[in-house]
């Protein structure tokens, strides 16, 4: 009985938490769709959006990145090209090669932007993804990335 009212709490909690999730999505959608002006507001709506999106929808996900990624470059908004790229490179959590391509975009993107902290986490996200990869796939070249690895945090605390 104690497992079934468990059971019964965890359901009512997700439920709830979907819910209310789902309400969020509708009124940020519905500000999309009056929001007419390309603008930087736009943009980081979009990636508003698309972290609703990040647990449950990882293909909306990726579309409503993508979307902000189009508009930012289109407006020439430097800082939302940096966290769309950032946002795309944790889409990919265990694609390592892919993460790591989004990310030093990312950190690319923030250092032309001047944006310390996005270049900041960009380094660490790199750093991560380097050592994760390496030790997931047991690659033999471990040496290299550990040297690139070492490069990035020095350069993380160089800002």
């Amino acid at each position: 009985m104690k497992k079934l009212f468990l059971l019964f709490i965890i359901v009512s909690l997700f439920h709830q938490r979907s819910f209310s999730q789902q309400t969020k999505l509708d009124s940020l959608q519905a500000e999309l769709r009056s929001h007419v002006q390309d603008d930087s507001a736009k943009v980081n709506l979009l990636l508003r959006i698309s972290g609703q999106y990040r647990i449950l929808q990882s293909d909306s996900s990726i579309y409503f990145l993508r979307e902000a990624l189009a508009l930012s470059k289109k407006i020439y908004f430097i800082k939302g090209e940096a966290k769309a790229y950032t946002y795309l490179g944790n889409g990919f959590p265990f694609n390592f090669d892919s993460a790591y391509y989004y990310f030093r975009l990312a950190a690319s993107a923030a250092k032309q932007a001047g944006d310390s902290l996005s270049l900041g986490k960009a380094y660490y996200d790199l750093t991560y993804t380097l050592l994760a990869g390496t030790n997931a796939s047991g690659r033999e070249n471990e040496k290299t990335v550990n040297q690139d690895a070492a490069l990035y945090i020095d350069s993380a605390a160089t800002i």
